[in-house]
């Protein structure tokens, strides 16, 4: 089959032609690239009644007040996933698509979290709202999606743990590539930033903890202890590059490659030899036609946590061999966002092709014998690429690779 959709892909290209990101590093996709190239970091202490922890909230103001009452009454990871899909819309221009020809693929991990908390505080008293019937269900994120641009083509909520969004973007490409429907708003959106969240991953060693809020995420350096959580949502419009020609769309990239696949593991799908991911990297350049050689960046998961960074150096070195392309995480920029990471680390990976512009990765400073690849850190690094990688793992072994390739 990879060799079916390798062949199919040459023939037809599926191209990007809208982008649209919310985040702790701004409201767009130029404040999140800025921040980005900044290596500006997001993470601050958040001061629940049950405890404090760190944390990449979205600012207060960022998303707009909604008019429609059924977005009113939504999560706020919903919320947040319209506010990036219809940016991702309106930069795509997709006015004229019939809505049975448009798919929207959303992917989360934790999903309605804050909803369903909500109702089962409410239990207690009976007061538990109508609207929570439908606002707490997963696919409430894919379905306000799809109000929110027409869409009635397959609208589907992928939860792949931390791999959610590249699962959707993959899933998404294959529906355009194989003719299923015209155009998919593909990404995710996560909102976890709650006390029993939080306390879940403290509890299982994810959250780092040593230090100011800002320092805590340090991917690939020596003295990492773990992550950050972020809250945010990516979204890319996706279509074939013979339908956006013949409509006048601008192409912002093309999706050259991509691949999903799970380690047959344990809970947290990390193994020493790093299969999954090093299965999933081989199929994505297979698909797309390319080598190792070609790839010039790699965006990486980089969560900050010690198995995590080991074993994504192990699976890079193990594709790439001795000559590893530069690689770096903007994790300490938007926090560890879950579900809703792979779409913005795609988006940073798109505007890094397009620019000539290597992010860095704050707050790397010393080496890890154990994880010796080129990390980029302190500036930016200027340098003109073709290929790029985006790569994302998650709970359960769930592993992706996206690759982007100039238009």
């Amino acid at each position: 089959m990879n060799e079916r959709m390798r062949q199919w892909l040459q023939e037809c290209p599926v191209v990007i032609t809208g982008m649209g990101a919310v985040s702790a590093a701004g409201a767009d996709v130029g404040a999140l690239w800025e921040a980005a190239v900044r290596g500006k970091k997001s993470a601050k202490v958040l001061d629940f009644e049950e405890a404090k922890f760190a944390g990449c909230p979205v600012a207060d103001g960022m998303l707009k007040p909604a008019k429609n009452p059924l977005l009113r009454k939504a999560d706020r990871s919903a919320q947040l996933a319209v506010a990036a899909a219809q940016a991702a819309w309106v930069q795509a221009g997709c006015q004229t698509f019939p809505a049975e020809r448009v798919a929207v693929l959303a992917g989360t991990s934790r999903g309605p979290v804050g909803k369903m908390l909500e109702s089962a505080g409410r239990v207690r008293i009976d007061r538990v709202l109508p609207s929570s019937a439908a606002s707490s269900t997963l696919a409430s994120l894919s379905g306000l999606v799809a109000l929110s641009v027409g869409a009635g083509g397959p609208t589907l909520t992928i939860s792949a743990a931390c791999a959610s969004a590249a699962g959707a973007i993959a899933l998404a490409a294959e529906q355009v590539l194989l003719e299923k429907v015209d155009v998919a708003v593909a990404g995710g959106a996560e909102a976890p930033l709650h006390p029993m969240v939080l306390a879940q991953l403290k509890a299982a060693g994810v959250l780092g903890e040593a230090g100011k809020a800002e320092e805590i995420c340090r991917p690939f350096d020596l003295s990492r202890t773990g992550t950050v959580l972020g809250e945010g949502a990516g979204f890319l419009v996706i279509e074939t590059e013979a339908g956006a020609k013949k409509r006048g769309a601008s192409i912002l990239a093309r999706l050259s490659g991509w691949a999903v696949g799970a380690e047959s593991g344990e809970r947290t799908g990390i193994s020493e030899d790093s299969a999954a991911l090093v299965r999933a990297m081989q199929q994505a350049l297979h698909i797309a036609g390319l080598t190792p050689q070609d790839i010039g960046y790699i965006n990486a998961h980089g969560t900050g946590t010690i198995l995590n960074d080991r074993q994504e150096t192990v699976a890079c070195r193990r594709v790439f061999g001795e000559h590893v392309p530069p690689c770096s995480s903007i994790k300490p920029v938007t926090g560890h966002c879950m579900g809703a990471a792979a779409a913005l680390e795609a988006i940073v990976s798109i505007e890094a092709l397009r620019r000539g512009i290597l992010p860095p990765t704050p707050n790397w400073r010393t080496p890890d014998p154990e994880c010796s690849i080129d990390i980029i850190s302190g500036k930016a690094r200027h340098s003109s690429v073709n290929h790029v990688m985006s790569n994302s793992s998650g709970f359960w072994g769930n592993n992706a690779s996206l690759i982007f390739s100039k238009a």
